[in-house]
């Protein structure tokens, strides 16, 4: 399905926030790099594999992911700022 895969390259959008679809497993190569305006991205629990440079040179960019999945892990060790999505 198209959603298992997000690769296509947003930069410079003036996006400021994505909640990806339940069921993306990947964050491909420079997918959010260059996206400058891009504030906060949610990431479902299925994703499973983000491409080293996915957030090259989007500075301001916040992660929200559930503690202990991979897309929290991968923020982690990125060293790109990350918190646990809001839920009702």
């Amino acid at each position: 399905a198209a959603s298992d895969v997000y690769k296509r390259q947003v930069g410079n959008s003036t996006i400021q926030s994505v909640v990806a679809p339940d069921g993306l497993q990947v964050i491909g190569t420079r997918a959010f790099a260059d996206c400058a305006n891009l504030k906060c991205i949610t990431l479902p629990d299925s994703v499973s594999y983000i491409a080293e440079d996915a957030f090259e040179n989007t500075p301001d960019v916040v992660i929200f992911a559930s503690v202990g999945s991979y897309a929290w892990q991968w923020a982690e060790k990125q060293g790109i700022p990350h918190g646990t999505p809001y839920t009702e």
